[in-house]
């Protein structure tokens, strides 16, 4: 605890950072012809060529250049070289590093080799040696334990992990199926599956050990007619080949540069030249380097001063008696007409295609030159594009696997796209169409389903002709595949209608079918249907319609299947314990769980450790933490050792469950075992300790896990700041977020948010504003950044803090209408109605535009200090900005109109807003079903109404009543309303006062529509003129 907080609260120079940097991540003196790219650790470089091209060389001389001391040019860190070709000369090593001392003894003016440096070179030099893919395996899975023990005797770390010859085992692993791995039930041993475990260890160790990893590859000539442009690598120079990639495709992605080397055939007679070519990153520039003693150097080194530049004349021109005349090259697009392709497409005579074979065919290239030192090897500007595929290509390659029958039926299908008479002349041109070619056509994929049923049943009337199980089995595909499941499940009925007997294997694809969808009743379904049939399901079978059972929360129907199973007379295996182990699980149901264990442990075996920790991963995502520590202990006393994985997903369920002590001390356990913790561990102890308060933990979590190798990333640096900023230790925290910046992680809103909300709690705005710059210059967005921050304060109750804030930033001139916005909403919900409207009022009078947003707000606030005129306005000038109000503006409105006797104005609101907004709000909806209601004149009908709504959570308010007068006074009648009121009075809905104001709002509006049907009465007729000619002065003015 004291440590981490003086780590915390030390300052560190610049002098300091680049020591520290350049100790932790040193470089690394590359030969040619490495030296061109910059690599750094944890990249992976694959040097490929043929035989004999210097590639173990290559290696050599990196590994010389990572041993040799400092003062010699070295990096003095270890080295290891793992030899899978046996084929590494140990004296030829030997010389390479005694020359190198030699030369630079005799630069330094002392001769001969000093043999106590030879000495302590070559014991930074570890060597390994593999046999067969087993060894290779076995060294790569304790080579973390070897790191560990070496750089404890060494006092250095390792810095390079040389693989020589990484497809040595190729042939040997392609040839054999499996390699058997004795008694355990563990998977074999594939070729697929040793590249995996390879490519997975190497990662783990470049998680822990900061590495670079070499590795060399013969590589395979191919052919030049080849069409599988993935599979191979193609130089840019004339005198380059085809080289195709035989590694599996999880090596390739492994790895992230790539590096050819070859032999020039035309190189110097004294001295063998090679040439290399970087792959990837592609390059079009090739280098050509020499061997010798001195190393490898490059030929403009080694060449300078020896061959003088001489200007050749030009070669003549050769005689035209040796010139080839030019022949133009024919390409045929279709084959020789046949009996089954009586058909040649193409022009007047045929679709022949002169081409060219001098003509380039490449695209000229307009992109300029490539930096390497600018090359991300994570950018998508890098990444080859992807080529856009003609849609039919799809289809004429299902096609090519067609009969020439099938295709012509297919095309049929195609031609016509509806079944009728053309299709079935086409079908009698054929002089019968078997079983097979029935299966073969319901298997195309882009088929109408209705085209295929009734190619089925058409087929079915043929003379003599009977469905076979394929054709049957490729109907049920066929009407699965156009989503047509419940028809598929007929065809076993279909099947006996037709005299044929279903077996277990039509049910078995109607079942795998329904299991991939995740269609758990139709499979119990489907299973009841096999009852009925007589058929009794393998163990097979009831696993897999147990397992869809489980996965989709039918875990009473799967041990109901289970009681069959065992009605049957079968017997399980641990497949079928452990599907009903984990949906037991899932359910919290552990007696049960325990008592199929103590079964699966007598009848069967003891569960592995996989076994156990799926138990523990369904039991921790569903929180039952006191179930996984009671498989934590079954797993104890059967005397199974946990895995790295297991105590990961414990680890991990107990920190989100807040049982961090228990956490920690499964952490000490794996720490006691020497396993290699995964830093997901550490992030979750470290985000437990801090939910906790335990902040000096979580400091000591972060230190253990920089001496374990690994580097923190944002998540864990955002838990630290947030309990720092709890603790009151603000400025701690900005140092850690400094961290961030230094370790060239990409803050975001969560680092700051905890920094920014203490410095404004804490009332040091200069701070804030300058931690404000800093996002700025991180390209951040300030006004996301501060919408954010206002967002979260005013949702934790901080609006105090939030105004004092903003006072703050305005003077600096920060100034955004969303913040504006934010605190006119906040203060709204607090009913601080003055405050918002005079930050409303502020927002109109600057040189910011309110939006949509901010006139919504303005309408809640304005209603609610009873200016409903106001509102009114702002809800016009709305509608002439060409915006709708929010849902909550509207309902503010209408509630506020319906107070002030505007029933008219109200109602239209409603209709308004039910017409733009996608969703309005139930009651809105009820409203218009009243006053539609209301047109039957029958009080009864109201009331049933608005039980329904009562039904639906919806009580009535204002706006309910407003409706029911508003319709009454224009469909019905007084009497009608009343006895709404009166009945609405019974069941205490209304008090008496309320019916009283209700009934007398009633009469007004009455006389409202009473007077307009009297004016509009006049106006119609023409009297409203004479009216006024007589004196009157009742009529309202005109205009």
């Amino acid at each position: 605890m004291p440590e981490a907080r003086e780590w915390i609260k030390t300052d560190e120079s610049a002098a300091d950072m680049l020591a520290r940097v350049f100790a932790e991540r040193p470089f690394l003196p590359l030969p040619p012809p490495l030296h061109k790219i910059p690599l750094r650790a944890g990249n992976v470089v694959e040097i490929m060529g043929p035989p004999s091209s210097a590639k173990t060389h290559i290696l050599m001389q990196t590994a010389i250049s990572c041993i040799l001391p400092k003062e010699f040019g070295g990096m003095e860190r270890l080295a290891v070289f793992i030899d899978l070709d046996c084929r590494f000369d140990a004296l030829r090593f030997s010389q390479m590093l005694r020359h190198k001392l030699n030369l630079s003894n005799d630069k330094n003016s002392k001769r001969g080799c000093d043999e106590d440096l030879f000495a302590a070179s070559m014991r930074r030099f570890l060597y390994l040696r593999c046999y067969d893919s087993c060894e290779f395996l076995a060294t790569l899975k304790t080579m973390n334990y070897q790191l560990r023990k070496q750089k404890e005797m060494h006092g250095v770390s390792v810095h390079l992990l040389i693989l020589d010859s990484i497809g040595a085992f190729y042939w040997m692993d392609r040839a054999l199926p499996s390699l058997g791995l004795g008694n355990n039930k563990r998977k074999s041993l594939t070729l697929q599956i040793v590249t995996e475990n390879v490519v997975q260890d190497i990662q783990k160790l470049l998680l822990v050990h900061p590495l670079l990893v070499l590795a060399s590859k013969t590589a395979n000539s191919g052919d030049r007619n080849t069409t599988n442009e993935g599979s191979r690598y193609v130089n840019s120079n004339s005198r380059s080949q085809v080289h195709r990639e035989y590694m599996p495709s999880v090596w390739q992605t492994f790895v992230t540069h790539r590096i050819h080397v070859t032999s020039d055939d035309k190189g110097h007679s004294q001295q063998r030249i090679y040439l290399a070519n970087w792959l990837l990153p592609s390059s079009n520039q090739s280098e050509s380097f020499v061997v010798n003693d001195d190393g490898l150097l490059l030929v403009p080194q080694m060449f300078a001063g020896i061959f003088p530049k001489v200007n050749m004349p030009p070669k003549p021109p050769p005689p035209a008696a040796l010139t080839k005349p030019h022949k133009p090259y024919f390409f045929y697009g279709h084959r020789i007409p046949t009996q089954n392709r009586p058909t040649v497409r193409g022009g007047l005579f045929s679709n022949r295609q002169t081409v060219d074979p001098k003509r380039d065919t490449r695209l000229p290239s307009s992109q300029p030159p490539f930096d390497f030192s600018k090359w991300d090897p994570d950018s998508s500007v890098t990444r080859p594009r992807r080529i856009k595929r003609d849609p039919s290509e799809k289809f004429f390659a299902v096609a090519q696997s067609l009969s020439p029958i099938a295709r012509y039926i297919v095309d049929s299908f195609r031609k016509h796209r509806q079944w009728g008479p053309s299709i079935v002349a086409d079908l009698n041109k054929l002089r019968r169409v078997t079983p097979k070619l029935v299966a073969e056509v319901l298997k195309v994929p882009d088929i109408d389903s209705r085209l295929s049923t009734k190619l089925f049943h058409w087929a079915g009337k043929q003379k003599g002709y009977r469905h076979d199980f394929a054709s049957y089995n490729a109907l049920a595909y066929c009407l699965n595949r156009k989503n047509q499941f419940r028809m598929a499940d007929q065809v076993p009925e279909l099947m006996h209608m037709q005299g044929k007997a279903p077996s277990e294997q039509q049910f078995e694809i109607l079942i795998r079918m329904h299991a991939d969808a995740n269609r758990g009743l139709r499979v119990y379904y489907v299973y009841e249907k096999m009852k009925k049939f007589d058929i009794k399901p393998r163990v097979f079978l009831y696993n897999r319609i147990m397992d869809a059972l489980v996965k989709t929360d039918h875990l009473d129907l799967a041990l109901c299947v289970y009681n069959d199973f065992k009605e049957d007379g079968l017997r399980e295996d641990s497949v079928t314990f452990m599907i009903l182990i984990k949906g037991l699980c899932k359910s919290g149901r552990m007696d049960e769980v325990l008592e199929l264990l103590s079964c699966m442990r007598k009848n069967v075996c003891k569960p592995d450790v996989f076994a156990y920790t799926a138990m523990v991963k369904i039991l921790a995502t569903d929180g039952n933490l006191e179930g996984c520590l009671k498989i934590w202990d079954e797993m104890q006393k059967d005397g199974v050792e946990p895995d790295v994985m297991a105590y990961k997903t414990l680890v991990i369920g107990l920190c989100k469950g807040n049982q961090v002590e228990k956490a920690f001390q499964l952490f000490e356990e794996m720490k006691h075992s020497n396993y290699l913790i995964d830093r997901a561990i550490y992030g979750s102890l470290i985000a437990a300790f801090v939910a906790n308060g335990k902040v000096g933990s979580a400091c000591d979590m972060l230190k253990d896990l920089m001496e374990s190798g690994y580097r923190a990333d944002v998540t864990i640096y955002n838990s630290l700041i947030e309990g720092l900023c709890g603790a009151q230790l603000v400025d701690r925290a900005y140092k850690l977020f400094q961290v961030t910046i230094q370790e060239d992680l990409q803050p975001n809103f969560s680092t700051v948010k905890p920094i920014m909300v203490s410095f404004a709690e804490s009332n040091r705005m200069d701070d804030f504003c300058r931690l404000l710059e800093q996002m700025k210059s991180l390209n951040f967005s300030i006004l996301d950044l501060l919408t954010e921050l206002f967002s979260s304060m005013v949702e934790k109750s901080s609006l105090m803090v939030a105004l004092d804030l903003f006072e703050h930033l305005k003077l600096k001139n920060y100034l955004f209408v969303s913040v504006y916005n934010i605190l006119i909403e906040a203060l709204n919900k607090t009913g601080e109605v003055r405050k918002a409207l005079s930050l409303f009022h502020e927002l109109k009078s600057s040189n910011l535009e309110p939006d949509t947003v901010t006139y919504s707000n303005a309408i809640q606030s304005y209603v609610e200090s009873g200016s409903v005129n106001d509102a009114c306005i702002c809800y016009n000038t709305l509608i002439e900005m060409s915006s709708c109000p929010s849902v909550a503006a509207y309902s503010s409105l209408v509630d506020g109109l319906c107070k002030a006797g505007e029933i008219d104005a109200a109602m239209m609101l409603i209709r308004d807003c039910l017409a733009n907004v996608v969703n309005g709000p139930l009651k809105f909806k009820y409203t218009l079903t009243i006053i539609h209601v209301c047109k039957v004149n029958d009080a009864q009908k109201v009331i049933e109404v608005i039980d329904e709504m009562i039904e639906h959570g919806c009580s009535p308010d204002n706006v309910i009543y407003s409706a029911i007068i508003f319709g009454m006074c224009q469909h019905g009648t007084i009497e009608e309303a009343r006895k709404v009121f009166a009945s609405l009075r019974g069941v205490k809905l209304l008090s008496e006062a309320e019916v009283i104001v209700y009934d007398e709002l009633l009469i007004e509006h009455m006389k409202k529509k009473t007077a307009d049907l009297v004016l509009c009465g006049l106006k119609f007729f023409g009297l409203e003129r004479k009216l006024r000619a007589k004196g009157s002065t009742l009529l309202p003015l005109p205009g």
